[in-house]
């Protein structure tokens, strides 16, 4: 088969479990898995904090490098994180199929929607909720929201299965 998939992660409690689901599929139909975090901007309430207590200068310079900077953790952060569970497969006799590890700041679902279809992924891989979310069987805003946006399809993986199996850590 082949191609490319974008996996979108929110580094959330789930993320290990989703990862090794997307790995074997990976594996199987030798695609190519692009990762990828959007960092949501800053919300009304740090941004007045910042506005209240930085100088106009300590706003700028944390705006030019400071938030970069952040990005840059973040980025090594998951790929660090990535790359274990891909090394796993290793281990397991399994080709590895890892692409770029991208993260970026903006809207999550119009930016996982947007970043698919630069990145000519053949569809998008998400978790039907995020570690925010208070019930194991509903569907998180951002899956519906990428479900409505997307421009491709979508496959959404349901993690009250894995919750209900106890599956989340298993290897």
């Amino acid at each position: 088969m082949g191609g490319n998939i974008l996996f979108a992660t929110d580094l959330g409690m789930f993320s290990p479990y989703l990862l090794r689901k997307v790995i074997a599929l990976a594996h199987q139909a030798s695609f190519v898995v692009d990762v990828l975090h959007v960092v949501e901007p800053l919300g009304v309430f740090a941004e007045s904090i910042l506005e209240t207590y930085l100088s106009d200068e300590e706003k700028l310079r944390l705006r030019r490098t400071g938030i970069d900077g952040v990005l840059q953790g973040i980025k090594i952060h998951v790929e660090d994180s990535v790359k274990a569970e891909f090394s796993g497969t290793i281990r397991l006799g399994m080709q590895p199929f890892l692409g770029e590890v991208i993260v970026e700041r903006g809207d999550v679902a119009e930016t996982i929607c947007q970043q698919a279809v630069s990145r000519k992924a053949e569809f998008i891989i998400i978790g039907n909720h995020g570690q925010n979310s208070r019930q194991s069987n509903v569907v998180g805003a951002v899956a519906v929201k990428v479900l409505q946006l997307s421009l491709l399809p979508v496959l959404m993986i349901p993690i009250q299965t894995a919750v209900a199996n106890n599956d989340l850590f298993s290897i």
